[in-house]
């Protein structure tokens, strides 16, 4: 769900039809009318959204419980600019490109602070939170939190609510305009539990795209973050799912085109620990969109 406006109660919402990208944030905003601010807590999935009320001249920004899409804002003195990308933001004339003192540690580091991005003017609405601005002020409400609570269920009964949880997100999150659907798999435990539950839920082999390296599992040497090689895992599963697989293989002539990188320093909003893996993911992703049966 992309960024919502909302009208006062007298405003007229259009009509779309059941199902489509529209119906769903036409459905937040008939809920914001009804609940308000009530709305938040009755949200389910990856969605950011802006909420402009003009009788109380206050803007809203809410972003998911897990933080899933960003919602990233600027203050200015004559108001408030806000975008899912800092790029965007900084295409306003008054927003400067300026690093915060904090940069360097936080993209070294890998750390990411809740609330603050690398650039200096450049805030982002943390995950389950809601930031209000009004003629007061602003004012940030955390609306949700993960809670923990002593476990007492058997190991059956562990294993089948777990199974439904997975089962319903996946559910949630896979639903595509024209039925196409389709599976990253890596060969590991997460990839490998969604895969399977997806191909059980469409009841139909699913197509499923891992990356690999040539010559990578030939010269494997164990290390400590990766002790064996993905692609027999990934292979073993694929062919237990009986899934339409598609390995994209890649070269270190296709990590290091210019090109490649050309496009990553365009596209990418911030600075990156782990910058190496990022021309594998954006070279799988152009794979996978250019299939006809990827969603």
């Amino acid at each position: 769900m992309s960024f919502a406006g909302v009208c006062d109660n007298r405003a007229e919402l259009p009509r779309s039809r059941p199902g489509t990208a529209a119906s769903g944030a036409e459905a937040v905003l008939r809920s914001w009318l009804a609940l308000g601010r009530g709305t938040v807590d009755r949200l389910r999935g990856s969605y950011a959204l802006a909420v402009w009320e003009p009788g109380r001249a206050e803007l809203t920004l809410v972003r998911d419980r897990m933080g899933t899409r960003p919602l990233h804002y600027v203050q200015l003195a004559t108001g408030v600019l806000f975008a899912s990308r800092p790029d965007a933001l900084m295409a306003h004339p008054l927003v400067r490109a300026r690093l915060d003192e904090d940069a360097p540690r936080m993209v070294l580091a890998g750390i990411n602070v809740p609330g603050k991005t690398v650039f200096r003017d450049i805030r982002e609405v943390p995950a389950g939170h809601l930031v209000r601005f009004s003629r007061s002020g602003r004012t940030e409400h955390r609306y949700w939190r993960p809670t923990a609570a002593e476990h007492h269920d058997d190991i059956p009964t562990t294993t089948r609510r777990v199974r439904e949880l997975l089962a319903d997100a996946v559910g949630e999150e896979s639903g595509c305009p024209d039925g196409r659907v389709g599976s990253l798999m890596s060969g590991e435990l997460d990839s490998s539990a969604l895969a399977a539950l997806l191909a059980g839920r469409h009841n139909r082999p699913v197509p499923t795209f891992a990356v690999d390296y040539q010559g990578y599992e030939e010269n494997f040497r164990p290390h400590i973050v990766r002790p064996e090689p993905d692609s027999p895992f990934v292979r073993d599963m694929a062919a237990h799912l009986g899934t339409d697989r598609t390995d994209v293989v890649l070269t270190t002539g296709d990590l290091t085109r210019a090109e490649v990188w050309a496009r990553l320093v365009a596209e990418l909003d911030q600075p990156r620990l782990f910058a190496d893996t990022e021309p594998s993911m954006a070279l799988l992703y152009r794979a996978v969109g250019g299939g006809s049966r990827s969603c």
